[in-house]
């Protein structure tokens, strides 16, 4: 119904079965993210709510240059994603398990997809999922040691560059969870540039925080 709408959405409160936030239109708990309009600009942020991503949802939203997924989204429907002719790059977490028809069809300035899943998405209920995607000019990135499950696989084969994310070692995997639990909690109150000791005996992590987030993080010997 409203596929090419360019103004915003706003929704009564006491809607029982909608909701909107930013200009956005949801189903009423935000779990259905199912219209967002094309004079959307610049990066969307879908909330961490959002388990659908609707059919038509971010069809045409040009203006667009960076759409966020959260890992909550398990399911990207038909034309999602479509005509997003301002996106360079996409990240499908590892959360989806469904990506149906032309989720992505004329998206056609993609130089890189991203995808989370150390088992790819089936495709074969799904034609025409990335339709004028450039795949001998788009990188499809996928999680280490994953690559030949990708070579295989309905549609994700016909990218001509299947790039392997590296694996991070156990240390790195550590001081990214520190971090990420830092910037969930505000962490204590560190200042900038101050070390601390964890992990293996004798490694240190130097840490940058700046506005009360980590932004740099040095790992040593």
């Amino acid at each position: 119904a409203f596929t090419d709408f360019n103004g915003i959405f706003e929704v009564d409160d006491e809607n029982s079965v909608y909701s909107s936030l930013d200009g956005v239109l949801y189903n009423k708990n935000k779990t259905t993210l199912l219209q967002c309009p094309t004079s959307k600009t610049g990066e969307y942020n879908i909330p961490s709510t959002v388990t659908l991503i609707g059919y038509h949802a971010f069809w045409h939203c040009k203006n667009l240059s960076l759409i966020n997924i959260p890992n909550s989204v398990i399911s990207i429907e038909s034309g999602a994603l479509a005509m997003c002719t301002g996106l360079t790059s996409i990240t499908i977490p590892s959360s989806v398990i469904s990506i149906k028809s032309y989720a992505f069809i004329n998206s056609s300035s993609f130089t890189s997809i991203y995808s989370f899943g150390i088992v790819p998405v089936d495709l074969n209920s799904s034609p025409g999922v990335f339709i004028n995607v450039d795949k001998t000019l788009c990188t499809l990135y996928v999680p280490y040691g994953s690559k030949a499950a990708y070579l295989a696989a309905n549609q994700w084969q016909d990218f001509m560059n299947i790039v392997e994310m590296e694996e991070l070692s156990n240390l790195a995997k550590d001081s990214l969870a520190l971090v990420a639990l830092y910037n969930a909690t505000n962490g204590p109150n560190w200042t900038k540039n101050e070390n601390w000791l964890t992990g293996p005996v004798n490694t240190w992590y130097g840490v940058t925080v700046e506005n009360n987030r980590v932004i740099g993080l040095t790992l040593g010997d």
